[in-house]
């Protein structure tokens, strides 16, 4: 584990913090350290040490930990917080027309690659569920996670762009496939429901003119279809290989190719399926809305 991260960037945030920041207690209980995170959030990403002088593995009850990071998540916003103060400051936040500041939780890296994602409650039966995103999972791109960490590396881009580090993928790849849907945290999916999502991608967009939105730069589009994942199952297959959207007098439709060749459209949040040509069957199949 020894990245940029860890040797370069923690250090570097941990002096400049400790420069500012005047003497304060330290906390102990898991609820008062992401309390005392979020006092600090433009201070972010800080690590363990920064809380307590033992670091948090022993509060937090995560001993096989080998490092423990406050980091915000990226595109994720936190309704419960209210909104930001100033504009943010984190140059590679991909959310900044959200109103509300980004979710803050504590990222616990393993020996094994894999990073525990943990958010302490109010009490122990309060606490979100823990995440474990195991490093070839595509949950996080990992070459930027090297340098800014997990945090806001989460949410970029597709899976099988995280994973190919940079890399070209061939034509046709799969972006991502319907387990790799159902691994993303309900916490993050339910920020993207087709309302939120269309007013998120709505000034991207151009009337009447079809926009290529698969690199996710724009938006990351398969939050939302994590969101519906149950209605999308059976319908992707193998995985989704390209997404557009495009902006109609009766609002925006999405245009999916999946791997099996079918078309999925989505207009007005209905999802219609339109199967793919068989083979001697002189006539396309007719759409169907999926419940």
């Amino acid at each position: 584990m020894k990245t940029d991260f860890f040797t370069k960037c923690l250090p570097d945030q941990l002096q400049k913090f400790n420069d500012r920041q005047r003497q304060y207690n330290w906390v102990n209980d898991p609820r008062a350290a992401i309390n005392r995170a979020y006092v600090w959030y433009d201070h972010l990403p800080l690590p363990e040490e920064a809380f307590h002088r033992d670091g948090l593995k022993e509060i937090l009850q995560i001993p096989q930990a080998k490092f423990i990071v406050a980091e915000r998540v990226n595109r994720i916003p936190d309704s419960d917080r209210g909104p930001r103060d100033q504009p943010c400051r984190t140059a590679m936040c991909c959310a900044c027309n959200l109103a509300q500041r980004l979710r803050v939780d504590f990222f616990c890296y393993m020996e094994n690659g894999h990073v525990l994602r943990m958010h302490p409650g109010a009490s122990t039966s309060q606490d979100a569920i823990d995440q474990d995103m195991p490093f070839d999972a595509g949950l996080f791109d990992c070459s930027f996670a090297t340098l800014h960490g997990a945090g806001m590396a989460m949410h970029r881009c597709p899976p099988a762009h995280a994973l190919a580090r940079g890399a070209p993928l061939p034509i046709d790849t799969a972006l991502i496939t319907e387990p790799q849907l159902r691994a993303y945290s309900k916490f993050d999916t339910d920020h993207w429901p087709w309302k939120q999502f269309v007013h998120r991608l709505r000034p991207s967009l151009h009337e009447q003119r079809e926009t290529d939105i698969t690199d996710g730069k724009a938006i990351p589009w398969w939050l939302h279809f994590a969101h519906e994942h149950k209605r999308l199952q059976g319908i992707i297959n193998e995985g989704i290989l390209g997404v557009t959207a495009k902006l109609e007098k009766q609002g925006v439709v999405l245009a999916v190719r999946t791997s099996s060749t079918a078309v999925i459209t989505l207009r007005g949040g209905k999802v219609i399926e339109y199967p793919a040509q068989l083979p001697g069957v002189p006539y396309p199949l007719r759409p169907r809305v999926v419940d």
